[in-house]
């Protein structure tokens, strides 16, 4: 049944996740299987796997969509005199002011880049990057296997990379 019914779980999964790619959707569809597999009870009867299959993915899109974006406030890289620490720890005291500028750019484009991936993407990047969370820790906390963590992760950074190029920063 579910070989018969990949291609349009994996068509609505996409129509409803738009702007996301493929393997994004599929990553939800495989998710939404495996959790129901792993949670059907096999004595009991389903009247229709399809339509249950169906309802678990509008769920779950449900719960991407919902879920509250994780931000990192600006506010939290401040010191008490209101100067930006993650720039002053950055700073090369016998740096020109054009290169300053250049680094606080880069800066900017690097913060709208991360405002520029899905909040799954950005999520993953802010726990493991900002928050020096563990992959194992994260999987933990929001119950997302290991594996969807380390393909998600590497996707995230690869889409970052592509949007930095974008940005023309090296």
């Amino acid at each position: 049944m579910l070989k018969k019914e990949y291609d349009k779980l994996l068509s609505y999964t996409k129509y409803h996740l738009r702007g996301i790619t493929g393997a994004d959707a599929e990553d939800v569809l495989h998710e939404v299987v495996f959790n129901v597999f792993n949670k059907i009870d096999f004595e009991s009867s389903v009247d229709n796997i399809s339509a249950y299959l169906y309802q678990s993915i509008k769920n779950k899109i449900i719960d991407i969509i919902k879920k509250p974006k994780r931000t990192v406030s600006m506010n939290s890289f401040t010191d008490e005199n209101g100067a930006n620490i993650l720039l002053e720890t950055t700073k090369n005291s016998d740096e020109n002011i054009h290169e300053e500028l250049e680094r606080k750019e880069k800066y900017e484009q690097l913060h709208r880049a991360l405002w520029l991936l899905p909040p799954y993407y950005y999520d993953i990047i802010i726990a493991t990057d900002f928050e020096g969370k563990t992959l194992k820790e994260i999987s933990d906390e929001w119950g997302i296997p290991l594996g969807t963590l380390l393909s998600r992760r590497h996707r995230a950074l690869t889409r970052l990379r592509k949007i930095l190029e974008n940005f023309n920063i090296q």
